[in-house]
């Protein structure tokens, strides 16, 4: 699996997670600035049976990576770290027009986990978020989701990234708002983005 580009999916997200699914092939870029935690981390991931793991201690070391050819499935970042943080390193990666692979999955990991932090992540383009203290399978399942119900990505007006809908409301009977604008033409309409896509 490593080196696999992840794009737009029409797989509809049913809130279940599959089981025993093989991480040993999964590889994983950690960027965590403390030492311990990276270390927990990372044995955590080789528990879950993932081993393909390189680190880094902040959001330079991942750009340095990304940009000298490194292609992993998923990125594992802290919120706070110096020199380039989280929410900095996710929207260069989101850069249609600068970064290598723009559609790489990436979970925050953080300790900050208000409404209004989450929301700030979601904006900046991240897959999911787990708040620490973090637990094997709730990882496990975050990875999972990344995987196998991978959001749909789309493209708008200062935003590129996975649909911030993180699911579809079935109850729902009202105007599709983000369809409404982009049937209209709306500047703030967002449109579903093609892998490769850049500009």
């Amino acid at each position: 699996m490593g080196g696999t580009r992840y794009g737009p999916s029409d797989t509809e997200e049913t809130g279940e997670s599959p089981v025993n699914l093989d991480l040993e092939k999964v590889y994983v870029v950690l960027a965590e600035d403390n030492p311990f935690m990276r270390s927990l981390i990372r044995t955590v991931l080789r528990v879950l049976g993932c081993d393909h793991v390189a680190e880094a201690a902040n959001g330079i070391e991942v750009l340095r990576l990304l940009k000298a050819g490194q292609n992993p499935d998923i990125i594992i970042t802290n919120w706070e770290m110096p020199k380039l943080d989280g929410i900095t390193l996710i929207r260069m990666i989101r850069d249609p027009n600068e970064s290598p692979n723009p559609y790489v999955p990436i979970i925050m990991v953080s300790a900050y986990s208000e409404e209004h932090r989450v929301i700030q992540a979601r904006d900046a383009g991240v897959s999911e978020f787990l708040a620490k203290p973090i637990s094997a399978q709730l990882l496990y399942e975050r990875i999972v989701t990344t995987i196998e119900h991978p959001r749909p990505f789309v493209k708008s007006e200062g935003f590129f990234g996975p649909d911030r809908r993180h699911r579809q409301d079935p109850l729902y009977a009202g105007t599709e708002r983000r369809k409404a604008h982009a049937e209209e033409g709306a500047p703030n309409g967002e449109a579903a983005a093609e892998p490769g896509t850049r500009g």
